[in-house]
C-alpha cells in the first residue's frame, strides 16, 4: 500500500470531524479533536473557508455548501435513486410516517435518503449519517443477506447499546437476523431511540439473488405504532419491495436484450 499523504489525511481529518458534530466546533475544539496544532490547522480552514468547504457560524467552524455538493455526488451515484425515491414518496404519502434509505456500510448503516411528513418527528438518524446496523431494523434487513460468519467478523469487538432495548449479544442478533431471512422484513422497537420504532426491507440485487443493494425503511413514534399500523406498514412494504425489484430486473433484462 501506497504511503498516505500525511497534508491531505489533515484536511479529510478536519472535514470528518466536523461531519460527526453538528454544532460546529471552534479552533480550539478542532485542533484538540483532530490533534492537529493550531499553528497548521490555521491555513488548512482558511482555505476550507474560502473553497466553501467550511463555513463559520459565530467563532464555530461547520461543513459547508461545498462538501454538501460533493457529497451529493455520491448520492447520486447509487443505482436506481430515481426509481427508489419515487417509491419512498408513495410510501410516506401512504401511511404519513417517515421513509428511509440505507446501505451498508462495514458494520453501519450509511443513511442516503429521507422522506418527511408535515408532522415530521425527529430521529436519531439523518441523511449522511451512520448507525451500527445491530441495532436498526435497516440493518438487520441488509444483514439477513450476509452469512453468520459474515455478521460475526463485522463486531469482533461486540455490541454497544444505543438504550436498554438494544439487541445486546450476538447471539440474540444471529436469532432477529434469521427471522428477517424467514419473513422477509425486519422491525424494532426503541432500540436506537426508546421512542421510536421501525420496519424495513431490503431489496436484492436484480442479478445477485443472494445479495441486497440498500433498505428502505418507515419510523413510527411507538405511541402509534399499534397492531393495525404495524400490519399496514408490514404489507405495504413487502408490496414495495417486490414491485422494485420487479422493476429492476425488467430494466436489467432490457438492457440485456439491447
Amino acid at each position: 500500500m501506497a504511503e498516505l499523504h500525511n497534508p491531505t489525511l489533515r484536511v479529510t481529518s478536519v472535514l470528518s470531524t466536523l461531519y460527526k458534530n453538528e454544532t460546529g466546533m471552534t479552533l480550539t475544539e478542532l485542533s484538540n479533536a483532530t490533534k492537529i496544532p493550531k499553528g497548521t490547522l490555521h491555513p488548512i480552514v482558511l482555505t476550507l473557508l474560502s473553497t466553501q468547504f467550511l463555513k463559520m457560524n459565530g467563532n464555530k467552524f461547520q461543513i459547508g455548501k461545498s462538501a454538501f455538493q460533493v457529497g451529493n455526488a455520491y448520492f447520486y451515484e447509487f443505482d436506481h435513486m430515481e426509481l427508489v425515491k419515487k417509491v419512498m414518496n408513495q410510501i410516506t404519502h401512504e401511511c404519513d410516517e417517515i421513509c428511509q434509505l440505507g446501505v451498508l456500510d462495514g458494520g453501519e448503516v450509511l443513511y442516503m435518503a429521507k422522506v418527511e411528513t408535515s408532522s415530521a418527528i425527529r430521529l436519531t438518524s439523518s441523511v449522511g449519517h451512520t448507525l451500527k446496523a445491530y441495532a436498526t431494523a435497516i440493518g438487520r434487513a441488509l444483514l439477513a443477506y450476509k452469512s453468520d460468519e459474515e455478521i460475526y467478523a463485522l463486531y469482533p469487538a461486540g455490541i454497544t447499546p444505543y438504550t436498554s432495548k438494544t439487541t445486546s449479544t450476538m447471539e440474540d442478533l444471529l436469532k432477529k437476523v434469521d427471522l428477517v431471512r424467514k419473513t422477509g422484513f425486519s422491525h424494532e422497537a426503541g432500540e436506537v431511540n426508546p421512542d421510536i420504532g421501525c420496519l424495513a426491507i431490503a431489496m436484492k440485487n436484480a442479478t445477485l439473488s443472494s445479495t441486497s443493494f440498500a433498505a428502505i425503511s418507515v419510523s413510527v413514534p411507538l405511541f402509534r405504532l399499534n397492531k393495525k399500523k404495524f400490519e399496514f406498514i408490514k404489507d405495504l412494504l413487502l408490496r414495495k419491495k417486490s414491485y422494485i425489484e420487479q422493476e429492476i430486473a425488467r430494466g436489467s433484462l432490457s438492457s440485456f436484450k439491447s
